[in-house]
């Protein structure tokens, strides 16, 4: 019994330092929108929550954005190449997501 109150103790402080934020920012055809997991400064997980942007370039461009920006725990991501209007709108959006 003690082991399970301490398991959902610890879960519940897990639970409420986490924290989701949302941003939008413009891409190539359209809004961007993101929701951004973080833990204190910690980027956790990011999820696109609409695009627009075209399947075959700027939909394939957001999942490495969001790799990079996990990875280096920054907005200032590479911009993938043949997507700089999608990046640059995921960029914004993060930043707003984060209120940089």
């Amino acid at each position: 019994m003690k082991k399970i109150l301490l398991l959902m103790a610890v879960l519940s402080v897990v639970a409420i330092s986490a924290e989701v934020k949302e941003g939008v920012g413009r891409g190539y055809k359209g809004d961007i929108k993101l929701s951004v997991e973080v833990e204190g400064d910690k980027i956790v997980d990011i999820k696109v929550l609409e695009s627009k942007e075209t399947p075959r370039i700027g939909g394939k461009a957001l999942p490495k954005l969001i790799e990079q920006a996990i990875a280096k725990q920054t907005v200032e991501v590479d911009t993938v190449a043949g997507a700089s209007n999608t990046s640059r709108g995921f960029r914004e959006a993060l930043a707003n997501a984060l209120g940089k």
